[in-house]
């Protein structure tokens, strides 16, 4: 019976409602793009990640226009995580890197690279 004098007014009734279904609908989206954004990027890493390791395995560091070249060199890294990744590669498994590892990059210089030299 309160309801029903309430909602005799049905301007303040609709517009409450409206206001309830506003909230409920901007609520669920927020918890659907958390989510939605939570799984996306922990899915993209990790595709990106073994698409990395597919690739370092088969690397052998004869041709210059090479990705892993152009990644290590303009950022300045090694392998995916550190340059131990390298030991995953048949021609690196003996604790060698490829050239692009180099601080200054030579012929050959990741056959005798020491750490201070990644």
């Amino acid at each position: 019976m309160c309801m029903a004098s309430i909602c005799s007014f049905s301007t303040i009734c609709t517009g409450f409602f409206h206001f309830i279904t506003f909230i409920i609908i901007i609520v669920c989206i927020i918890i659907m793009s958390i989510t939605i954004n939570d799984f996306n990027n922990e899915a993209i890493t990790d595709k990106i990640e073994e698409n990395m390791r597919s690739e370092l395995k088969t690397f052998d560091n004869k041709t210059v226009e090479n990705i892993w070249s152009f990644i290590q060199q303009d950022l300045h890294c090694c392998g995916i995580t550190n340059s131990s990744d390298w030991q995953e590669n048949s021609h690196y498994a003996s604790g060698t890197v490829p050239d692009s590892c180099c601080k200054n990059v030579t012929n050959l210089c990741g056959e005798t690279a020491r750490s201070v030299d990644l």
